[in-house]
């Protein structure tokens, strides 16, 4: 993005009319404050119908007495997704996304991966979300020790083909299993709870045959 001068060699584009866009992990809080929900998107927006950015923002949870709300007065996540929005009217063929999956909540990141796998340019994404980007990716560019390996299919695909990223995979979500909140199993309950179940039991089959009893009588008099 030309934030950072190379320590050797050169950084090209490429030479077909490329128009980056890039979104940073802080961009949030370059948000200018004063200004309200429907300002902020609409001076990026160019060649958008209002009603269009309307729409955009009411796709983020921006419902329509949210339009006129002082940036200011947003929250953490809502500046998170309106800086999403602002992000995504900006004629581009190319993105660049740091962490772009940071603050927003599971509705947001779902609209966020459909509207990558929409988009018809180039994007290049660095992430730690690992459901993210197995939802959109169809490459892996590994950095390490100084090179580059590229493996040409998706993050499955790379775990496949890269033993140590595999390996520290299992090894995250056996520690996320060891996490996990345990379920008393139905044969270790105590005399207690099982007696407990048994009558919650019985007053639902008392309330269901109730309804159906007053169902019955209601038709008989009509």
């Amino acid at each position: 993005m030309g934030l950072e001068k190379p320590r050797g060699g050169e950084v090209l584009l490429g030479e077909h009319n490329v128009l980056p866009n890039y979104f940073e992990q802080n961009q949030a809080e370059a948000l200018d404050l004063d200004k309200t929900v429907l300002q902020t998107v609409e001076e990026t927006a160019e060649d958008w119908r209002i009603d269009d950015i309307k729409g955009l923002l009411g796709r983020c949870n921006f419902k329509a007495d949210m339009l006129d709300r002082k940036v200011s007065l947003l929250s953490g996540g809502e500046k998170a997704r309106l800086a999403f929005c602002k992000f995504m009217v900006k004629p581009s063929t190319l993105l660049v996304l740091d962490e772009p999956t940071n603050h927003l909540d599971i509705p947001s990141k779902e609209m966020l991966e459909e509207a990558i796998s929409e988009y018809s340019g180039t994007v290049i994404t660095v992430s730690h979300d690992r459901y993210f980007i197995r939802q959109i990716v169809n490459r892996v560019v590994e950095v390490k020790d100084k090179g580059l390996q590229d493996y040409a299919g998706d993050y499955n695909y790379y775990l496949e083909k890269n033993l140590d990223a595999r390996e520290k995979e299992l090894e995250r979500e056996a520690e996320l299993e060891g996490k996990a909140p345990k379920v008393k199993a139905k044969s270790k309950m105590s005399k207690e709870e099982k007696e407990a179940r048994k009558k919650q039991k019985m007053q639902a089959f008392q309330q269901a045959k109730a309804k159906s009893k007053g169902l019955k009588n209601a038709k008989r008099w009509k």
